[in-house]
């Protein structure tokens, strides 16, 4: 198995035994190896959990910086609709995070046409739910 693997591995283990900041450190450090290996695809998945943790972290600003990392280098490359639905997801929560609401309220819709492409009703109804939470703001 590759190094990047393993560490993509533990990061999963560290993230649903609740170490969040170990997590970070393992998707990071494997998003690192993707990167030094050109392995832009792999790199920018890393990365999607990355700026997903630096949420969970309320470190918005980093999740901001991160996201949108990955949305550029996924407008380069041909990526899978739930691929790009999960990474507006997280770029909403991390507009959210910065106070952006409007600028969330945006990724969450665009979000929950591109989970409504992919036919996946969990999405929509994440969508349905947040865009709720933010209709007073408007």
């Amino acid at each position: 198995m590759h190094a990047a693997d393993d560490l993509i591995q533990q990061g999963r283990l560290a993230r649903f035994e609740g170490r969040v900041e170990e997590a970070l450190g393992h998707y990071q450090t494997a998003a690192e190896l993707f990167r030094e290996e050109n392995e832009h695809l792999r790199w920018a998945e890393s990365m999607r959990h990355v700026a997903a943790l630096e949420v969970e972290l309320k470190r918005g600003e980093d999740a901001r910086r991160d996201i949108e990392a990955v949305l550029v280098a996924y407008s380069a490359m041909k990526v899978d609709v739930l691929e790009l639905a999960n990474a507006t997801r997280v770029s909403a929560l991390a507009a959210e995070a910065c106070g952006e609401h409007e600028r969330a309220k945006t990724a969450w819709k665009q979000a929950a046409e591109l989970y409504a492409e992919a036919r996946l009703l969990e999405g929509t109804i994440e969508h349905n739910r947040e865009v709720a939470m933010h209709a007073h703001e408007a």
